[in-house]
């Protein structure tokens, strides 16, 4: 038998061709998804999902759903619906899976009847994500490149219908709808906007959206509130996301200073009003999420800052004075332009220590030696010409202070010899 001789390309050509024979390395996996729905939005049940590339037929369920894995990244597929007595639009679609997920979604109508031509429609308001609705407020749903003069809009829990929001509007690309108060507070919520005369124009939007309870300042919030210098007030709100807010005070709109930069979000906080607070009446005050700045609310009404006639000192609990010593007694928001101080012991008056001084808001007063020792004394104030009165907020104490009472006064003379009468008070008991 005559032999052939092996040459190299022969053997160049046999490694090619079994090259050939080995399957390519298969990449990344995803799914094929979608929707097939009436132009009415109702979903269609039972239709028969075809695809290319070897992938398993699959079937709607009863919300017009499939899906199907194992379509592999830079591969090219066919998907194809088909029901007995139906047509679909598009009749069917190619797509690339590149990297992620691909939904391939159809409007199914009666065979007899002719869908238009499709468009590029969309949704551009809710599809953002994270956006947040509340009940009883009103907000402007948007769309664009629908045709036809009039479009459908529903609300969905992400493909499932949920209400209709319009059965047809004027096709003017907005329509402001107004959250009822009965809505259930969820965040699998979109909008759908379908054309009312081209069955192939349907979108929806792109992410879903939140409806929950609105974040509210309920405290200060009502008309008519005034709140006198100096005295607490506890600002209260609720529904704030995060774990802490910010609490800031306006007038006028213009920011008048942070109340607290963050304080835990756990309903309420109370403030001092400062003394030093403008009177006036267009105050308002504004809680902010710290975590979502969008959850923000207003005081629904200006409030006013008031006087308020007050004794500041002495008003702090367990305050002694001692007798001979010096102290300097305060006051704010009296009308007039003078004031009385007087001293109470309990509730009896001891001593006038000014009839009248100028309503400045201090007066120096050094206690009398011969002043009464006790635990319940009190300062009062009054306006000598407006009635206004204000005592000092707590009881404070007159004590003893050890004093040589003579010789004390200036210039006092002594013979050489002559007895002179030491006299002294207050010392602990015991000798001297």
């Amino acid at each position: 038998m005559k032999r052939h001789a092996t040459t190299p390309l022969v053997i160049f050509l046999a490694i090619w061709c079994a090259l050939l024979t080995i399957p390519a390395m298969a990449g990344d996996q995803y799914a094929l998804f979608g929707q097939v729905n009436t132009s009415a939005g109702e979903p269609v049940a039972g239709v028969q999902v075809a695809f290319s590339g070897g992938l398993a037929a699959q079937e709607t369920d009863a919300q017009g759903r499939y899906a199907v894995d194992g379509a592999v990244t830079g591969q090219a597929y066919t998907v194809t619906p088909s029901l007995a007595g139906w047509s679909f639009s598009p009749a069917d679609r190619s797509v690339v899976i590149s990297s992620g997920d691909e939904q391939v979604d159809f409007v199914a109508g009666q065979a007899n009847s002719a869908p238009d031509k499709v468009s590029p429609p969309r949704v551009f308001y809710p599809s953002d994500a994270g956006i947040v609705w509340h009940r009883n407020r009103s907000y402007k749903i948007q769309w664009s490149g629908f045709s036809g003069a009039n479009v459908r809009i529903e609300l969905r829990r992400n493909w499932t219908f949920q209400r209709l929001i319009s059965a047809s509007t004027a096709n003017d690309g907005q329509f402001w709808w107004s959250v009822p108060p009965g809505l259930a507070y969820r965040s699998d919520y979109r909008i759908r906007v379908s054309s009312t005369s081209a069955v192939t124009e349907i979108d929806l939007s792109n992410n879903m959206f939140s409806v929950r309870p609105r974040a509210r300042l309920l405290f200060p919030s009502d008309p008519g509130l005034e709140f006198p210098r100096g005295i607490p007030v506890t600002i209260t709100w609720e529904h704030f996301t995060g774990t802490h807010v910010k609490i800031e005070n306006f007038y006028s709109g213009v920011y008048d200073g942070t109340v607290t930069p963050s304080t835990p979000n756990d309903g309420a906080y109370t403030v001092l009003v400062p003394y030093e607070a403008a009177i006036r009446d267009d105050y308002r005050l504004r809680v902010t999420s710290l975590g979502s700045p969008a959850d923000s609310d207003w005081s629904n009404n200006n409030f006013a800052v008031i006087a308020n006639p007050s004794v500041l000192y002495p008003s702090t609990w367990g305050l002694v004075w001692k007798r001979g010593s010096t102290n300097v007694i305060e006051w704010t928001d009296f009308a007039g332009a003078n004031v009385r101080i007087r001293l109470y012991k309990g509730a009896v008056l001891s001593r006038t220590i000014s009839s009248s001084t100028p309503n400045d808001g201090s007066f120096v007063w050094k206690v009398p030696a011969s002043q009464a020792l006790g635990a319940n004394y009190r300062i009062r104030i009054n306006s000598t010409t407006a009635a206004e009165s204000d005592w000092s907020n707590s009881f404070f104490t007159i004590a003893a202070a050890p004093l040589v009472t003579y010789p004390n006064a200036s210039g006092i003379a002594v013979d050489h010899g002559a007895r002179l009468a030491i006299q002294w008070q207050d010392f602990p008991a015991g000798n001297v």
